[in-house]
Parts: structure tokens; C-alpha cells; sequence
């Protein structure tokens, strides 16, 4: 009465791994341990419906008291039981392997971005003229500090209120500006 598994329930010997990338790897041991559960979990659910079988079988034998025939179902479905429950062990045993799969995984993820990250770097660092950066930089802030010269030589004064010419031009608008002005900091011009 007791089913022995006969098929193969996935063999981790399926490739050699000597030529393989590491993605590959962990994908032929993903797909290994995926079929494995699966075998597992089929021989489970025979066993299951074996156990079921037993228990009506036993209560067969109790209702026609045969006492040798009763003996054997119970080793019996104690046997299945402590079957089903070792393999459901190691059910649990392989779902904790394809999560270490899936962490092995992400981590060549990441570890192939970073890489990819440091190539595009070196790239860009090869491509970048350096001299020509600084003198770049150079020259605008020389350029910056001509215009502070400038701006000092020019005399540049913060409106307080706003000329009278534009208020004038805009009566229409004269208020709203007005209340603009009053309420907001007014910026800086240059009067020439």
C-alpha cells in the first residue's frame, strides 16, 4: 500500500555549470528547485489521498473485526503520515533554498548595475579633458568677478517704489502693482 516515488523529482546534475554566466546558473537552479518542490508537492498530495484510503480501509476492518488485517492499515497509516510529514520538511527545506536563490539573485542584480555604473564612469572620466574643464571654470569666474566690477562701476541701487513713469503708462494695472511692490521685496536694477 505504500507508494514509493519512482520519477525523477529534478536532478541538480542537469548542465555543466564550467561555461556557465552566473544568471545562468542561478536561473538552471531556480528552474531545479522549482521542479523539485513540485515533484514534492505531488507526492504529497498522493500520499494524502492514500492516508484517506487507509482511514476508510481501517474503518472497514474495525466494522468486520479483522483484527490482522486492522494491525497492518494502522502501521501502515502511520507510516504515510510520518512520510507526508518529512516530506513536507524538506518542501520546506527547498522553499528556504529558493529564497537564497532569489537573494543570490537580486545580489547579482546589483552587483552587475554597480558594475555597469563604474564602467560608465570610467567612460565618462576618459572622455573628459580635464585642462580644458578647468580652464573652463577658470574663465568664468573671472567672468563672474568682471561683472561684480561692473555692477559696482555702473551703480546699482534697490527700488523702494516703483517709477512713476510705469505707474502712469498702466493705470489700469497701477494698483495691483502697487500692492505688489508694497508687499513683496522689490528686486535690483541697474540705473544708468
Amino acid at each position: 500500500m505504500f507508494h514509493v516515488p519512482t520519477k525523477n523529482m529534478g536532478s541538480f546534475e542537469s548542465k555543466p555549470e564550467n561555461n556557465m554566466s552566473e544568471k545562468e546558473k542561478i536561473k538552471l537552479h531556480k528552474k531545479e528547485v522549482r521542479k523539485a518542490i513540485s515533484g514534492i508537492e505531488r507526492e504529497i498530495n498522493r500520499m494524502e489521498t492514500q492516508e484517506k484510503k487507509l482511514k476508510s480501509d481501517i474503518l472497514k476492518a474495525g466494522k468486520e473485526q479483522k483484527t490482522a488485517n486492522l494491525r497492518i492499515l494502522v502501521k501502515d497509516l502511520v507510516r504515510t503520515q510520518g512520510t507526508i510529514t518529512k516530506y513536507s520538511k524538506i518542501k520546506g527545506s527547498l522553499q528556504g533554498v529558493q529564497t537564497t536563490i532569489q537573494t543570490a539573485e537580486s545580489m547579482t542584480s546589483l552587483k552587475d548595475g554597480i558594475k555597469n555604473a563604474a564602467t560608465a564612469m570610467k567612460e565618462l572620466n576618459r572622455r573628459t579633458n580635464i585642462p580644458e574643464l578647468n580652464s573652463i571654470l577658470t574663465s568664468f569666474a573671472q567672468g563672474v568677478g568682471m561683472a561684480d566690477e561692473l555692477q559696482d562701476q555702473l551703480g546699482v541701487r534697490c527700488l523702494e517704489n516703483p517709477p512713476s513713469a510705469r505707474v502712469a503708462q498702466r493705470p489700469s494695472r497701477a494698483i495691483s502693482l502697487t500692492s505688489l511692490f508694497t508687499t513683496t521685496p522689490l528686486p535690483c536694477v541697474f540705473h544708468l
